[in-house]
């Protein structure tokens, strides 16, 4: 028993650990230059070796149809994606033309020294692809190998007067749109400004575009009061991709006027501005984060060592955890970018729980030596507690469809293992360096502190059987809304929602949807059967009912149309044959013969045979089919892909193989593996660590309920995401994963101690009030430094970001509050004086128990130096500390 003025009865402390940590402390120097080594040889693997990929398409598995048909497109047709430079003005005035041919042409003669330039990794793979395969040749015949010709070859008629750089493959825009025409007794393909026109003749012109539809709704709205550039590039990477929007926006600047107004948009440009926008916040608001954190603490700790250690503890796990990226061949995608903020909240707080109790052995006069053996000895079992069930449940993220989360459970539990190894390693000989610090303990305690007083209150509202009952049916309440509010979430990414509304590119992709039909594509790809080519007029038949059935969606719920214009095969066909008799819509559509669909194949491609190799191989056994829509979040588009599938059954089935592919088609089914790997990796999670819990704690009953705190943070959290409307999205994923390892950490360290105590005291109120004094300062501790540093990414401008810091946040409050005010009402409900833990008998409350008919007075007794003094090292090697003096 404990009265008011006598030390903790026991500290639990393990001999394992207690001659591990006097291991260390012997070959301290050895181990310290191995350590520091292996966070050397990392820092460089890291430093040469990790590939970057936050697309989406690398978040799928490279083995899926998805990644393969992209990957396909990619090889014979080039990327689906491109800059999208809208210009309002006065699009059939002189004017207007001029300054856009001036931009058109510098944006074609952009020429920037990029190390990815032209170079491609296939999704998944480290192996680069130069550029594209040769056209005319299946991917089957093609292999890995390139041919002899590549995508800028075939490109040989130009583009007007625009100077070649080395970035932009392509640029289309009303001066150079396509038009099929009938000159001189022959079919000539040209483009609709090759000729300069007088002012005069631009009424005309005016005309002819507005009943070509293969012009309007394309480079061109109706009102000819928007046109856009649509600019394609060579392959570049992300980082790459950056340079090259910063330049073409620096361009679009220089040409902009009051009536010459530019926005620069398309899917490539808002990757780029995300990227940008992401890193800028991470990169000022992360410094920011960590220098919060060190202040924070150093006034925990009062000493630069007290700061070093548990910094570079998570540091170090940090670049082993990156490191082991690169050496593995895996690479950083959207999911495993939240990796330096996960091992951040786990090995602080195994960090912080060791310096704790080193700090409070020094102030109750151990020597330093003690005291470091002391800390890793009572904290080094539940440490290695929270890492192994850390680790095992990341580790079921390997059954995850999705790549990027398999490849996030691998190093997140190699990281979360590293950490484990720098806090009783590394940790131990950072302290080992301390002569006289006490880290910030005060010799003497003469009474509570704030923290002392909290615990007190918290222990309180368990205290009496009416107050315990009251917060178990407070808590239900709270599991209950949070679960009916968690079943609000759906799966749902949007790159814009993460921009302010006033930021230039939502500006820029709103004006490409009001005004252009929509700034994404829907991407097709056509494959021939076996034995015939696309040149079959069956076929094609099959392809124009499909664009005709796919033209007319509608999204439900909206009325306008959703898939303004469509691109492929079939138009040079149908413009030759329009060309060829007459100008007028009605000659607009495939020929009534086969010979008829051969020869204008002949003469199209006679005349240019780049534009057909733009849409179909040269072989014509694969073609693309491009369809403009309205930009959209991922989830929104699994109705116009339901949409497509019932075409492709209705029209083409049994005449070729058609398959979705491109960014938009990836991103979706992304999106609907989304919540389903969640669900399941997360249940697979829970049911391994609820078994080891039982294991490690050594008793059923024990372990089932230390799942009550580990589930309930989880729950809360997501329920506040359904609350507030925040989507479960590439950002949030895997905040539930975040806060289970954040609530393990936390229910561990304060149920070892439960348990260890109630063992030695055989009284349940006891050993509440003790496992509060050994862990729950600590926790306390660690959850300041985590909210504050995490909170100042509320101040983020992308939303993405400031949601992120947010949720964790709430998370670290939500776990601390439940683990000091709902756990101890779960144990006082549970065990009462007739139950047993591990075949000891617990005695009931008594006189001596350590409380008052109001719980505990106050966090720690009375600790006068008059009553006890602090006894020394010698008459004591190794005593249980007092409390913690965080």
């Amino acid at each position: 028993m404990t009265s008011a003025n006598t030390k903790n009865p026991i500290d639990p402390k393990s001999p394992w650990f207690a001659a591990w940590a006097r291991f260390v402390l012997r070959f301290r120097i050895p181990l310290l230059l191995l350590t520091l080594g292996l966070t050397a040889f990392f820092a460089h693997a890291a430093a040469t070796r990790l590939r970057v990929d936050t697309t989406a398409a690398a978040t799928i598995s490279d083995r899926s149809d998805a990644v393969a048909t992209l990957e396909d497109i990619r090889d014979r047709f080039g990327d689906d994606s491109l800059f999208i430079v809208l210009v309002e003005g006065d699009v059939y005035s002189l004017p207007y033309l001029e300054q856009l041919k001036k931009l058109q042409t510098e944006l074609a003669a952009v020429d920037l020294e990029l190390e990815s330039l032209g170079l491609r990794r296939a999704v998944g793979k480290s192996k680069i692809i130069p550029r594209y395969r040769n056209f005319g040749e299946s991917s089957d015949a093609a292999g890995d190998e390139m041919g002899d010709d590549d995508f800028a070859d075939l490109d040989d008629e130009g583009w007007g007067e625009e100077a070649g750089g080395s970035i932009v493959q392509r640029i289309t825009s009303i001066l150079n749109v396509r038009q099929t025409l009938w000159k001189n007794d022959g079919l000539v393909v040209e483009g609709l400004f090759d000729e300069w026109p007088s002012a005069a003749e631009l009424p005309a012109i005016r005309k002819r575009v507005g009943t070509d539809d293969t012009v309007l709704g394309q480079v061109v709205n109706p009102e000819g009061t928007y046109s856009a550039l649509l600019v394609n590039l060579d392959y570049v990477d992300e980082k790459d991709l950056g340079v090259v929007y910063d330049e073409v926006v620096r361009i679009a600047e220089k040409h902009r006027s009051d009536d010459f107004r530019i926005t620069v948009g398309g899917h490539s440009a808002l990757g780029a501005a995300t990227i940008r926008a992401t890193m800028r916040d991470l990169g000022v608001l992360g410094g920011t984060s960590a220098v919060v954190m060190i202040i924070l603490l150093f006034i925990l700790f009062r000493h630069p060592l007290g700061v070093i250690g548990p910094l570079l503890v998570v540091g170090q796990g940090t670049i082993w955890t990156f490191g082991f990226i690169a050496v593995v061949g895996s690479q950083v995608t959207l999911i495993s970018n939240i990796l330096p903020a996960f091992l951040f909240c786990v090995g602080l707080g195994d960090s912080v729980h060791v310096q704790s109790a080193y700090r409070d052995a020094r102030r109750d006069g151990m020597s330093n030596h003690d005291a470091i053996v002391h800390s890793i000895a009572s904290t080094g079992k539940p440490v290695m507690y929270t890492t192994l069930t850390t680790c095992l449940g990341l580790l079921s993220f390997y059954f995850a469809y999705l790549r990027a989360i398999t490849d996030f459970g691998l190093a997140g539990a190699f990281g979360v293992f590293a950490t484990l190894i720098h806090s009783v390693v590394f940790l131990p000989i950072v302290l080992s360096f301390n002569t006289k610090s006490l880290l910030g303990a005060k010799p003497e305690r003469l009474g509570p502190d704030l923290i002392d007083r909290g615990l007190a209150l918290c222990d309180r509202f368990s205290s009496t059987p009416t107050r315990r009952r009251v917060t178990l049916a407070v808590g239900g309440l709270i599991g209950i809304s949070a679960i009916a509010s968690s079943w609000t979430i759906r799966p749902s990414h949007n790159d814009l929602n993460a921009f302010p509304d006033d930021d230039p590119i939502i500006q820029a992709i709103t004006n490409q949807d009001e005004n252009m039909g929509g700034s994404r594509n829907l991407v097709l790809l056509v494959e021939a059967p076996p034995g015939k080519t696309l040149k079959d007029r069956g076929i094609l038949v099959g392809l124009q009912k499909l664009e005709k059935h796919i033209l007319a969606f509608k999204q439900p719920g909206e009325s306008e149309a959703f898939v303004t214009n469509a691109t492929s095969i079939l138009d040079p066909i149908r413009e030759s044959h329009r060309a060829l008799h007459s100008t007028d819509s009605s000659s607009y559509r495939l020929p009534d013969t086969q010979e008829g669909v051969n020869d204008m194949f002949t003469m199209f491609e006679s005349s240019s045979p780049s534009q057909l190799k733009r849409l179909m191989t040269v072989d014509a056994s694969a073609a693309i089919m491009n369809f403009r829509v309205k930009w959209r979040g991922t989830t929104d588009y699994v109705h116009i892909l339901k949409h497509v599938e019932d075409g492709i059954q209705a029209h083409t089935i049994t005449l070729a193989t058609i398959k979705p592919g491109g960014g938009l088609y990836t991103g979706a089914v992304i999106m609907k593996a989304l919540l389903w790997d969640l669900v399941r990796s997360f249940g697979i999670a829970f049911g391994f660590i609820t078994v080891l819990m039982v294991l490690l704690l050594g008793e059923l009953r024990l372990g089932l309920l230390a799942m009550i705190p580990n589930l309930l943070p989880v729950l809360m959290t997501l329920g506040m995401m359904g609350l507030t409307g925040i989507p479960l999205d590439m950002g949030t994923l895997l905040v539930a994963s975040i806060a289970l390892g954040i609530a393990v950490d936390d229910t561990i360290h304060f149920l070892h101690q439960f348990r260890s105590h109630l063992i030695a005291t055989k009284n349940i109120d006891e050993a509440i009030r003790l496992a509060f004094q050994h862990s729950g300062r600590a926790m306390i501790s660690t959850s300041v430094v985590l909210v504050c540093g995490f909170g100042v990414f509320l101040t983020a401008e992308m939303q993405n970001v400031s949601a992120f810091g947010a949720l964790v946040a709430v998370t670290v409050i939500f776990a601390l509050l439940v683990d000091l005010i709902y756990t101890p009402a779960v144990l006082r409900s549970f065990f009462r004086a007739d139950r047993t833990l591990t075949s000891r008998r617990v005695q009931p409350d008594g006189p001596n128990s350590g409380t008052t008919a109001h719980g505990l007075d106050a966090f720690p007794k009375d600790r006068s130096p008059k009553s006890e003094p602090p006894p020394s090292s010698a008459q004591r090697p190794e005593p249980g500390p007092a409390p913690a003096s965080a």
